[in-house]
């Protein structure tokens, strides 16, 4: 019998103090989140398909920036995989 052990993260900052931090902050601490799940090899699930992602959203800049730690999208670009 196989153990298998899910771990599931999402980055999600509580409405009021993502109210009070800038863009910067914003994408500073995102990316912050993106390379703890870096560090640890993690596949990323997208919730929309990274070949849909348009030029200047934070999406796309979300997708550039994993794609340059070696991330690639996955066949039917729901994720990311090394």
């Amino acid at each position: 019998m196989g153990y298998f052990e899910f771990i599931a993260a999402r980055f999600q900052i509580l409405p009021e103090i993502l109210d009070a931090m800038t863009v910067a902050e914003q994408e500073a601490a995102n990316f912050q989140f993106l390379d703890i799940a870096v560090s640890r090899g993690d596949k990323i699930i997208l919730s929309n398909s990274a070949f849909e992602a348009k030029v200047g959203t934070s999406f796309y800049k979300e997708l550039q920036y994993l794609y340059n730690k070696g991330y690639k999208a996955a066949a039917d670009g729901l994720s990311l995989i090394k």
